[in-house]
């Protein structure tokens, strides 16, 4: 696995291991990260923004956890605006912004899955 993938901020929407589901894409950067992902194995990261009246994040504006997501489908729509859905694979840490323009590009490093065993467990 390459450990290096185009960031897309989410603003007010997290996005967990195994979940689908489909995002309204619209500012630049975020589309140009579509563009490159698909790319790329059509792999990217989704993190969330820490405040989302921010328009335009910078690097301090994303929280360092995230999911790297695939994207499933693809949709161009009227007005410039994208409809992707992507379903969310493995939870990672961001390490370091490689790229910030045209778009955001993250090292990543995966963070292991705790799997508990025990009667409370299998109760769930």
């Amino acid at each position: 696995m390459t450990n290096t993938y185009p960031l897309l901020p989410l603003r007010g929407l997290l996005v967990f291991p195994f979940m689908i589901t489909p995002l309204d894409v619209g500012r630049p950067k975020s589309i140009q990260a579509l563009e490159e992902a698909m790319t790329q194995e059509r792999q990217l990261v989704l993190a969330v923004q820490k405040s989302a009246e921010i328009n335009e994040p910078e690097e301090g504006d994303i929280h360092r956890i995230g999911v790297l997501a695939e994207i499933k489908q693809l949709l161009k729509m009227p007005e410039g605006q994208i409809r992707v859905l992507v379903e969310g694979l493995q939870r990672v840490r961001i390490e370091e912004f490689v790229e910030t323009e045209p778009c955001f590009r993250v090292q990543v490093e995966e963070i292991a899955e705790i799997e508990e065993e025990g009667p409370e467990i299998e109760a769930l």
